[in-house]
């Protein structure tokens, strides 16, 4: 099976249209093994909260999003298990730490 490290801004397009969408729901259909830092889900409920309080989506649609994520299978990684990993990395390549979890989990991945 393949496994994927998925980015939250790359879920969330799931549930919101937006550019690169249609992108992100057809990664969607390959049903491969969704890996996550547990920040994920945190990021997620962030940028339909966004959404909401712009106008851009009801609360019920968001609310009904949170409900069909929590629906999907995902390998977890919890935050401090990465962080030391995770601020090399940022450090490294200039990125911020919440996306060097994103790289430390797809390093221990291998993927």
């Amino acid at each position: 099976m393949k496994r994927l490290v998925i980015d939250a801004s790359v879920a969330a397009k799931w549930y919101v249209d937006e550019e690169h969408s249609a992108a992100a729901l057809q990664l969607a259909t390959t049903d491969p093994a969704w890996i996550v830092p547990d920040l994920f889900f945190a990021e997620v409920g962030n940028v339909l909260w966004k959404k909401v309080r712009r106008g851009e989506m009801e609360d019920v649609d968001a609310k009904e999003a949170v409900s069909l994520l929590y629906r999907l299978e995902f390998k977890v990684y919890e935050a401090r298990s990465l962080i030391d990993s995770a601020l090399k990395l940022a450090l490294h390549f200039q990125c911020t730490v919440y996306d060097g979890l994103y790289l430390s989990a797809a390093m221990i991945e291998d993927c």
